[in-house]
């Protein structure tokens, strides 16, 4: 199971991420601080890690974060609250536009999209013929449950709808040929919790999952730890891969 680290640009425990070497670091840029400052310091402590940027959609202030974080270089876009083709394609319209003007290399920034409404749930099977930037496919638990009005916390399984998306990231993942990456779920009462959700997702079909802190990373890196990486790195580092 691979490790996906959400970490904010201004974070103290940016080191303690170092020390745990995700297999992708998530910069999220919504809680302020400088984007490239960040990616620079995991660039210096994890050489040849996968960063990705974190922003908003396109629609919602996600422009402007990706105006800054683009100067950085960051292998990848993760992009929020995502709805189908229509917005993964517009984004890479746009990073074709900033790769060029920056000097960047074409079409080397990759996209993670991550489904959050209802809207973005029913446009999952679009996906499949987004183009070659496509790097993964992933979803927000919260965000969705407030959307579709589901009880976030302390149900003993997944509220139904989400549980259908859940499902359907798996099933948009594989037809598009990306991995299926777990949204960070409800707060578990502790580590051993998570690391049995993480066997679940597994079993479920996804290849990596979500973790909001060094801890919950170093579970995930450690139910796994032989798996080959040249398929995941082949995703999500810099260089558009053939799918």
């Amino acid at each position: 199971m691979r490790a996906a680290l959400l970490i904010a640009a201004e974070s103290p425990r940016i080191e303690d991420a170092l020390r745990v070497r995700p297999d992708l670091f998530v910069i999220d840029q919504w809680r302020g601080g400088d984007p490239a400052a960040a990616l620079g310091r995991v660039r210096a402590g994890a050489p040849g890690a996968p960063v990705f940027m974190r922003i908003q959609s396109l629609e919602r202030g996600g422009a402007d974060e990706l105006a800054a974080a683009m100067p950085a270089g960051p292998d990848g876009i993760w992009l929020r609250d995502a709805v189908g083709r229509a917005d993964a394609e517009r984004l890479a319209a746009r990073l074709a536009v900033i790769e060029a003007e920056l000097g960047l290399p074409d079409r080397g920034t990759r996209i993670v999209a991550c489904v959050e409404s209802a809207r973005g749930a029913l446009a999952l099977p679009s996906l499949a013929e987004t183009g070659p930037r496509l790097a993964g496919i992933s979803y927000d638990f919260a965000a969705l449950a407030r959307d579709l009005g589901c009880a976030s916390a302390g149900a003993a399984r997944l509220p139904e709808p989400l549980a259908a998306i859940r499902a359907a990231v798996v099933v948009a993942a594989a037809a598009a040929g990306v991995p299926a990456i777990d949204s960070a779920g409800p707060a578990l009462p502790d580590l051993d919790a998570f690391a049995g959700e993480a066997a679940r997702a597994r079993r479920d079909g996804f290849s990596a999952k979500l973790a909001l802190s060094p801890d919950e990373a170093a579970v995930l890196r450690r139910l796994d730890p032989q798996a080959p990486l040249g398929r995941w790195m082949e995703n999500f580092v810099s260089g558009v891969a053939t799918k």
